[in-house]
């Protein structure tokens, strides 16, 4: 039977028969149809997914140097846990890592495998309340971006809090639209206890309470179906949650304004001391991060869904945008940086794999390979930047254990080390080791003794006059180069005053 005789829709209808021949775009829809019915088939998917997602965070886990934000973490865990009741509080994060330390030893692999873990968990996670406020296709489409993304890889690598805020905090969005769409009050309670738990983790997370209410009045003051749950019973624990938060920032302001020292503005002077004032930097890395072509999906396809008064696209829009735009506004005035929204990646893979699936909804057949094509484009700049980061650029960060590893072999024994970052250095060196920053060329031009540096991009211009002088006299050893969107490099270099 020849396929121009028969209309495909018969295909998709009756038993494939012998000497039928069917088109791809047929056999693909075909597909998709058997795996929006089998629930079996969604799970299977879902596990191979989280198989894969686990392959890729566990792969060359401890194979990467420290980075200076790990540190921080690591000299915290080896204050012990009476850190539980430092500022800023410590969250499940650092109990778990400090378990995983205590356990297996400080290393590189156990200091990163709590958030390898759970970033490998998140990925079932988020299959159910996506496959809730969509279907099984945009879930499963939705986990498997976030399997493969770059992003998510890296801070699933990193021996930091970033996985665990993003689960607490997408948990707590989640739970907070499915208690006002099915108005159960217990949804709205455990929304305010993920919050906490995420709250615990970073205060960045209070950027939930903005989208929260942003949402809330776009439901109520727009022409869109209200939500079941939303009347007073559901919504005076978040009216509670409002007025504490107005309370303590009221006390906050009396308290600095009389005494000159807040609790939050106190302990918080670092971040407002040295802004960065570029928001478009900003921007541009926020969006490399999450990924230009996705963040660009995702802003379309939640406009669509939301000009089609869906409120599950309204309410993940929001939560994508508003916090990105919030962070943008306060880069002037205090230091932010692109993984402050991190948090929200949930809500710009949703999107996205929202807007794939309305369209392999809406095209015939064979246009549906668009859908399917748009989709490969998301993965094929996935697939680069893994190619990368596992095979050129150690991970995405410095190899300062190779670094300081060159040094030592070839270091006599009254050698001088000077580098950018001591903190690292304690880590990876044996020996003396002094600081860049503020060092004088006078101070190091000894007879008669070879001085080392190893200096990273970043920081080798906090001392131009040192730096000036590393480019007049000393010979570079050795250089490291980043292929990453930053201009990143790390360099050796050896000053010999014989020579």
């Amino acid at each position: 039977m020849k396929m121009d005789s028969m209309a495909s829709g018969e295909l998709l209808t009756r038993p494939a028969q012998k000497g039928d021949r069917v088109p791809l775009a047929i056999r693909v829809t075909s597909l998709g149809r058997v795996l929006d019915e089998s629930r079996a088939l969604q799970l299977g998917v879902l596990a191979g997914i989280t198989f894969m997602a686990a392959v890729m965070r566990f792969y060359r886990l401890g194979d990467w140097s420290y980075w200076i934000d790990e540190i921080a973490t690591i000299d915290r865990i080896q204050g012990g846990v009476q850190q539980m009741f430092s500022f800023p509080p410590v969250g499940i994060s650092f109990l778990l890592t400090h378990a995983a330390v205590s356990i297996y030893g400080l290393t590189e692999w156990s200091a990163r495998l709590a958030p390898a873990t759970i970033g490998t968990l998140a990925i079932p996670i988020a299959y159910f309340p996506l496959r809730a406020m969509f279907n099984a296709r945009t879930a499963l489409i939705a986990v498997l971006l976030l399997a493969i993304s770059p992003w998510h890889l890296f801070w699933s690598q990193s021996a930091r809090f970033y996985t665990t805020l993003l689960l607490f905090y997408s948990l707590a969005m989640f739970a907070l639209f499915f208690g006002l769409e099915r108005d159960r009050l217990g949804y709205i309670l455990l929304s305010l206890v993920f919050f906490a738990l995420a709250a615990r983790e970073r205060m960045m997370s209070l950027l939930f309470i903005p989208v929260v209410v942003v949402y809330l009045a776009c439901v109520y003051w727009l022409p869109f179906e209200k939500p079941k749950g939303l009347r007073a019973r559901n919504l005076i624990p978040l009216i509670a949650l409002a007025l504490l938060g107005l309370a303590f920032v009221i006390y906050e302001v009396i308290q600095s304004s009389q005494t000159g020292v807040g609790l939050i503005r106190n302990e918080l002077n670092w971040f407002f001391d040295k802004p960065i004032d570029d928001p478009a930097r900003l921007l541009i890395f926020a969006l490399l991060g999450i990924g230009i072509p996705l963040a660009i999906l995702a802003v379309l396809s939640g406009s669509y869904l939301a000009l089609e008064k869906n409120r599950a696209g309204l309410y993940l829009l929001i939560g994508a945008v508003l916090p990105l735009v919030l962070i943008i506004l306060a880069n002037p005035f205090m230091f932010t940086k692109d993984r402050y929204i991190f948090m929200t990646l949930f809500c710009w893979i949703g999107l996205a794999a929202a807007g794939i699936d309305r369209l392999l909804s809406i095209l015939p057949n064979r246009a549906s390979l668009l859908a399917w094509g748009v989709f490969l484009v998301l993965v094929a700049q996935a697939a680069t930047a893994h190619l990368l980061y596992y095979t050129v650029d150690h991970g995405d960060r410095y190899d300062w254990r190779g670094a300081f590893q060159i040094v030592q072999g070839q270091m006599n024994p009254d050698d001088l080390l000077v580098t950018t970052r001591p903190e690292i250095a304690a880590y990876y060196f044996e020996g003396e080791v002094n600081d860049y920053v503020g060092l004088k060329p006078e101070t190091i031009a000894a007879p008669g003794r070879r001085v080392w540096f190893v200096v990273d991009s970043e920081r080798v211009w906090n001392n131009r006059q040192m730096k000036q002088w590393l480019f007049d006299h000393a010979v570079m050893v050795d250089f490291q180069y980043l292929r990453v969107p930053e201009e990143l490099n790390l360099r050796i270099y050896r000053a010999d005053p014989v020579q």
